[in-house]
């Protein structure tokens, strides 16, 4: 099936439409998707079935909706040099809202290891990470307990995470917690 019956099936709209009708379901078996492709309904529901087997889309009552995943993100390594000014000031902040004596865990990513850098001549705090950059950031640092999460590394962020990393992560408590994400697009929501 061509991606063009994907999205005339599913009532796809481009990017560019507004957000509250990109979940816009369809149903095959009211004609538009069985007439055009001259297909039974049961051809129809099997093909999205399969498609939904894939993770392409999510089956609804009366047809489906696009399952939109993310491209791959790009290492640390790589990430660490782009947007550098943004990130510092970014992280800066975040870490101005941690104060004495709390527990925060930072995650992985190169604007947290900012927040981490900004945390370093702070007194009176534990830090929680799975992230290794966090890690050497914070090491040796007078007046912070660091509280390192195990568990499988990934390696193009260089942090732990898996099985061990939430059983670790079960096991303790955090007043705060300074969370990356790639990006956040105005009018959709963080996991659009």
């Amino acid at each position: 099936m061509s991606d063009y019956g994907i999205q005339f099936c599913i009532g796809y709209r481009p990017p560019e439409a507004d957000p509250a009708t990109t979940r816009t379901p369809a149903a095959p078996e009211r004609g538009g998707y069985c007439a055009t492709f001259e297909i039974s309904e049961a051809t129809a529901r099997r093909d999205l079935e399969t498609l939904a087997n894939l993770g392409k889309l999510q089956r609804v009552h009366g047809g489906a909706i696009v399952l939109t995943q993310a491209p791959p993100e790009s290492p640390i390594l790589q990430r660490q040099n782009e947007q550098t000014d943004e990130k510092t000031r970014i992280g800066q902040a975040a870490a101005a809202l941690v104060q004495p004596g709390e527990t925060v865990f930072l995650g992985s990513g190169s604007t947290v290891l900012e927040a981490a850098r900004a945390l370093r001549g702070r007194r009176g705090l534990t830090v929680l990470t799975n992230s290794l950059p966090v890690v050497n950031a914070l090491a040796g640092a007078e007046e912070i307990t660091l509280i390192c999460l195990g568990g499988m590394l990934r390696e193009s962020e260089f942090s732990f995470i898996g099985h061990i990393t939430e059983q670790a992560l079960a096991e303790v408590r955090a007043d705060k917690a300074l969370i990356g994400t790639r990006a956040i697009k105005p009018g959709r929501r963080p996991d659009q």
